[in-house]
């Protein structure tokens, strides 16, 4: 399950898409901040590029950890 929202009011235009990967028995929750202006142009470049977005939320689990429970991604 995926879900977008605004991160807050002060972002302006930005799209948070919230999302969940598996690490073993893991469930770790994951967001993708973007600079996109409407929810529907985040789902798509969520949607069209989430293997890759997967693997670097997997990637930042391996090298850092999970803040608090949490990977939060960002792209320009």
């Amino acid at each position: 399950m995926i879900a977008i929202s605004k991160p807050n009011p002060i972002d302006g235009d930005h799209q948070r898409v919230a999302f969940d990967i598996r690490c073993g028995t893991q469930r770790i929750s994951c967001s993708l901040t973007t600079n996109f202006q409407t929810k529907e142009l985040a789902k798509r470049y969520f949607h069209a590029n989430r293997p890759l977005i997967e693997q670097m939320a997997r990637n930042q689990v391996e090298q850092r950890g999970a803040l608090n429970g949490e990977v939060n991604l960002e792209i320009a």
